[in-house]
């Protein structure tokens, strides 16, 4: 074999031994990134299984120290007071729209006479089409106050239906169902600020500052308990209203061991 001949055999045996595959092994930062991909595509999906398969997502709107106003999927609006939470489906389907509620909230729904609004306060479902009406369950006891249209309110097997300016109360002292008129607007104090006392007797009022106001306060003599105030307090303090009332009754307001008395 010629010179020349053999070193072209050469040369071709190495040019063959540099085309040999290369294994390329990901960085750290690539094996991150296609991770973080998966998880993107994970969560995408599963939102869309959630959302497009009749599935829809549980949702919660929860107030604390200040009262949430917020709205539905359906636009219905709902305002929560302090302390309490309102769970819904991230999309109403089906024919009913329902929600649970614990603590206490205004609502306003939305009118659609094909899907009724329906709410789980404990042992009581109040069930709408659309109308504005205040919902309290505090877990052992539940009050409706209807504002403006007809609320179906329904405890175990026995049903109501409340017109505007009427309340009902269930609790585990009084578990009948009956209405009656509402006397006040004291219940709409979270939304307004507002205490609008129509002749109302002073442990009504006692009951919404002590909630208002995250206080105790107790009657020293039990005569003062259904003294009636007509008077409306916009946005008052707490110390401004005690004050009031001291000069209007002639009352002896006491603090003492976190607790105000009225005597």
């Amino acid at each position: 074999m010629r010179p020349g001949c053999v070193l072209k055999s050469r040369v071709a045996v190495k040019n063959n031994e540099d085309k040999k595959p290369v294994k390329r092994l990901l960085s750290p930062f690539m094996r991150m990134a296609a991770t973080v991909m998966l998880i993107l595509a994970l969560s995408i999906s599963g939102w869309w299984w959630m959302n497009q398969s009749g599935h829809p997502k549980e949702l919660a709107f929860q107030s604390f120290e200040e009262v949430s106003n917020n709205v539905l999927p359906d636009g219905s609006a709902v305002a929560l007071n302090k302390n309490s939470e309102i769970i819904y489906p991230s999309k109403f389907k089906g024919g009913v729209r329902k929600v649970k509620l614990k603590g206490e909230a205004f609502f306003d729904v939305k009118r659609d006479t094909e899907r009724p609004f329906m709410i789980d306060a404990g042992p009581v479902t109040i069930t709408v089409l659309g109308t504005s009406f205040n919902v309290r369950n505090t877990g052992t006891e539940v009050e409706v106050i209807v504002e403006t249209g007809r609320v179906k309110v329904q405890y175990g097997e026995k049903t109501i239906v409340l017109e505007a300016g009427e309340k009902t109360v269930v609790s585990s002292d009084h578990q009948e169902l009956s209405k009656e008129e509402q006397k006040d607007q004291l219940h709409n104090y979270y939304r307004s600020r507002v205490f609008v006392c129509d002749n109302t007797p002073l442990w009504r009022l006692v009951e919404i500052l002590k909630e208002a106001y995250d206080v105790e306060i107790v009657f020293g003599r039990d005569a003062l308990r259904d003294l009636q105030w007509d008077i409306t307090l916009n946005n008052e303090s707490l110390d401004a209203i005690l004050q009031l009332m001291s000069e209007t009754f002639d009352i002896k307001v006491k603090k003492q061991d976190n607790k105000i008395i009225l005597q």
